[in-house]
């Protein structure tokens, strides 16, 4: 079937002008396999176009992939819930005026769903718009303009579009914004897209079959905060935020069921699944050594004791937030578990002041001093292995000279901490025993 709309558009001419000239000059011309258009391709995949070409019948479906792209950034760079960011609307992200105390700041504002009753205490169809709006990062607020740029009504994310064909799972009036049903069968149909297109050009770089529905991009954003070392400051560094605290102050909505909530639980069942797997190589002889041996050992124990075999239900995750003898983090970047009390955190100078003291440790600010620090037998392995692998790159005949230094004081360093775990080890009978 010829393409009479896109040749009307190339010839400037009605698309009845089109098909006289395709009936009366057609069979004397010469018919190309595709239609290209015009547009110049400014995306780039390592130096190269990503495509030669966009062609008059893919825009349509390269529209549906774009706003797809637009509502994954949002969802997962915000921590909105999925109700939230399909009901956005054209000027949720306003320039920040001359006076705006933050200048390079952006929020984004809109509605929320949950709890949104009104004076009679009946439920609000439309929702209600929110006290405190959403931080927006770089890429959240690039994603809105396109959003604006592509919008033909007052949605971001319309059920129907001029430019799209409705979506299976969604409402069938225009005006509408997408359900989340019919969010998810655009991002099913999106993994589809992009894995061909990977199939084709990055084979290294397909998204695994695993389905991803809206719900889950909160959880994962929280999942890096809160189980990852340093997670709350790379995530910090990746996305551009300035404080760490944004992240988790500033993204969260209402106080009682944003974001800090999920973070609170992930970070509670990071703690249970930790303190689980110690009790587990305790049981099966592994030894504890540093000033806080004893308390990771009883944390372990009695954390087993407590909370074995359950997945923390958010009650349970407050009631062990709410323990401090809980308090341990894994950090396996500088191969040491650290057992939590902010009067004795050198991590946090301001300690002693019970004003300055921080609820969290700072990871990536571990001293190897600080009397909250245990080691296991699993962590001195992995500090032996990594004592293996510098001398390895030290004997390495294209290592240079100054680098060899570097790596040999690097790898002396941690000779005192191997030496103090063998003369100071312990293991649970023996804390046991001790106890009696």
């Amino acid at each position: 079937m010829l393409a009479v709309s896109y040749l009307a558009g190339r010839a400037n001419a009605s698309k009845e002008q089109a098909s006289s000239a395709v009936r009366a000059y057609g069979p004397h011309l010469p018919v190309a396999g595709e239609a290209p258009l015009d547009s110049p391709i400014r995306g780039r995949l390592d130096g190269r176009a990503w495509l030669e070409h966009i062609t008059f019948h893919e825009a349509p479906q390269l529209m549906h992939r774009l706003s797809t792209a637009c509502l994954i950034v949002i969802l997962y760079l915000t921590g909105m819930r999925p109700g939230e960011a399909l009901e956005l609307r054209v000027g949720c992200c306003p320039e920040p005026g001359p006076d705006d105390p933050r200048p390079h700041g952006y929020q984004i504002h809109g509605n929320y769903f949950k709890g949104a009753r009104d004076g009679d205490g009946k439920h609000v169809v439309g929702g209600l718009p929110r006290d405190t709006p959403w931080t927006a990062i770089a890429p959240v607020v690039r994603a809105v303009r396109v959003l604006e740029r592509m919008a033909d009504g007052p949605l971001l994310f319309p059920v129907k579009t001029a430019w799209a064909s409705t979506t299976s799972g969604s409402r069938k009036r225009r005006g509408e914004a997408l359900t989340c049903q019919g969010a998810n069968a655009r991002i099913s149909a999106f993994t589809t897209w992009l894995n061909d297109y990977t199939a084709r050009t990055r084979p290294d770089e397909r998204i695994p079959d695993d389905p991803v529905h809206v719900n889950r991009f909160r959880r994962t954003l929280a999942w890096h905060i809160a189980r990852l070392p340093g997670g709350r400051v790379a995530l910090a560094v990746q996305y551009g935020h300035l404080r760490a605290s944004t992240v988790t102050d500033g993204y969260a909505g209402r106080a009682r069921d944003g974001l800090r909530r999920i973070l609170d639980i992930e970070t509670a069942r990071a703690m249970a699944d930790y303190l689980d797997t110690v009790a587990d190589r305790l049981h099966r002889g592994e030894h504890v050594s540093g000033p806080a041996a004893r308390r990771l050992i009883s944390a372990a124990t009695g954390a087993r004791n407590r909370f074995e075999g359950m997945f923390l239900t958010p009650k349970q995750a407050r009631a062990l937030l709410a323990v401090p003898q809980f308090h341990v983090y894994d950090n396996p970047e500088a191969f040491l578990a650290c057992n939590y009390d902010p009067a004795k955190a050198l991590c946090h100078p301001d300690r002693t002041h019970p004003a300055g003291r921080s609820k969290s440790p700072a990871i990536d600010r571990c001293d190897p001093a600080c009397a909250n620090i245990a080691r296991t037998d699993t962590h001195i392995a992995a500090l032996r292995s990594e004592i293996a692998r510098l001398r390895e790159e030290i004997v390495e005949p294209a290592t240079p000279m100054p680098l060899r230094e570097r790596l040999g004081q690097r790898a002396a360093q941690p000779g005192q901490a191997l030496e103090q775990h063998e003369r100071t080890r312990i293991t649970n009978r023996e804390e046991t025993d001790v106890d009696r």
